[in-house]
């Protein structure tokens, strides 16, 4: 079924974007050459689609093309998109592609259109979309697979950034954790000096979810998901170290039920006020500001996650790979891939683009980096927020993802080893769970390496 999308614009900054006509340039570029054309595509509910949702009208002005979306909860979308793609179904023209986690999957299935030959045609791209010039080499990287790009990247990723309560600290005298030693003393003494009233951090520790948080602590202690030759490594030092730290915090500082804390969990609780501490990603400046969800507005601080025993070597590994974003990508057995792609650079741009970074979303694109238009809408604490972010956006730790990257099945390795966070958050025999879990994995590799 589709569902027609359409919103009437509200008064924001948005708003005045919308007002005008977006593309530079759209004289000398025939964006109504597919006028007519109908564009069906899976969205999932999200900040990007939301910042993304007042340039859908302004588009099919432009082109008189019509775009129909449904939008969806993540796992509703991506189940829906996998069965169209099985069925080789030819009325979805675009879809929202997690590619961190579908990437090698949609690739090896011929289930995404290779985009190179369309951004190479001068005919059908934009000269103002600045592919090569606009999208940093780190984001274009990330949607290249065997340097063929399966998408347009709508987000650079985040980098890990320590949130802290300015008030708490100040009232208990504790200075912000430059290491992970740091930190850990800290949230415990918040704990038992608060009388065990303020838990001093909270992070995800729900199974899956658990992985994407992890994986940075995991980083600055020097650990990989995987070695050199693609083979897990849950059962290296390193890795063990790091799940015995992040399992004590939030054991030992007062993070009651943390097992149960996926993004929202852990959001809703340092939002609400209930903890001095936390690397969750979705804090940031707008959520922390936002009266409906927020009650530390103003007394939130911002800074790069503390430095771990890894040391620089750790935080900065060379060579860097490849950050899988979040990108818009094209059906292959769709008849209107080309009006798709049209669609995909409109909602790509800049003005779309400087909407989602002033949403407080990490933007792909440069250039609303750089605008004036960004710099003069930000207030003081989201100063700070951005400068920090500036910093953590440019960590390369020598693996990236949630889970091994040489493992397809992404869902499935970040199941087992979302068990042995938990495992280390109860206080269980890290070394058992670990070892159990990298016999999972490697069997997983070796079906997948078989074709199984």
């Amino acid at each position: 079924m589709k569902i027609l999308f359409r919103i009437i614009p509200v008064l924001t900054f948005v708003t005045l974007l919308v007002l005008a006509p977006s593309v530079i340039g759209q004289s000398e570029f025939d964006w109504r050459r597919y006028e007519g054309t109908q564009l069906r595509g899976i969205m999932i509910q999200g900040p990007w689609i939301n910042s993304a949702e007042p340039f859908i009208e302004e588009f099919e002005e432009l082109t008189g093309i019509s775009v129909d979306l449904e939008i969806l909860p993540e796992a509703q979308a991506w189940d829906k998109i996998r069965v169209e793609m099985q069925a080789n179904n030819e009325d979805l023209d675009l879809f929202y592609n997690q590619t961190s986690r579908f990437g090698n999957e949609f690739v090896d299935n011929g289930w995404v259109v290779m985009l190179n030959d369309l951004i190479n045609d001068p005919s059908l791209t934009n000269p103002d979309f600045n592919w090569d010039t606009d999208f940093p080499d780190v984001v274009r990287d990330g949607v290249a697979f065997d340097g063929q790009f399966i998408g347009i990247p709508t987000d650079r990723s985040l980098g890990p950034m320590l949130f802290y309560r300015k008030d708490i600290l100040e009232e208990y005298g504790v200075e912000v954790p430059q290491t992970m030693e740091e930190l850990g003393q800290a949230a415990r003494e918040l704990w038992e000096a608060s009388g065990n009233s303020i838990p001093g951090f909270v992070a995800r520790g729900q199974g899956a979810a658990a992985t994407s948080a992890f994986s940075y602590v995991m980083h600055e202690f020097g650990g990989l998901w995987e070695d050199a030759e693609g083979n897990p490594t849950l059962t290296s030092p390193a890795v063990l170290e790091a799940l015995e730290w992040y399992g004590s915090i939030l054991r030992e500082s007062g993070s009651i039920g943390s097992t149960a804390f996926a993004f929202p969990e852990t959001t809703n609780e340092f939002l609400t006020g209930n903890a001095a501490f936390t690397i969750e990603l979705g804090v940031n400046p707008s959520n922390v500001a936002n009266p409906e969800v927020s009650n530390v507005a103003g007394l939130v601080g911002y800074s790069v996650i503390p430095l771990g025993p890894g040391g620089e070597e750790a935080r900065y590994a060379n060579p860097c790979p490849p950050l899988r974003p979040f990108a818009l990508s094209i059906n292959p057995f769709s008849p209107d891939q080309e009006a798709a792609w049209l669609f995909i650079q409109y909602i790509t741009g800049f003005e779309p683009q400087l909407a989602y970074l002033q949403s407080g979303r990490v933007a792909a694109r440069q250039s609303p980096w750089d605008s004036e238009a960004f710099s003069d809408s930000l207030t003081d604490d989201a100063r700070d927020y951005w400068a920090a972010q500036s910093i953590s956006s440019g960590f390369c730790p020598g693996t990236r993802g949630f889970a091994p990257p040489s493992i397809k099945d992404t869902g499935r390795a970040r199941d087992i080893i979302g068990q042995v966070i938990e495992t280390a958050i109860i206080g269980g025999d890290i070394d058992a769970a670990a070892a159990l879990a990298q016999e999972e994995l490697e069997m997983l590799r070796t079906r997948e390496q078989a074709g199984n």
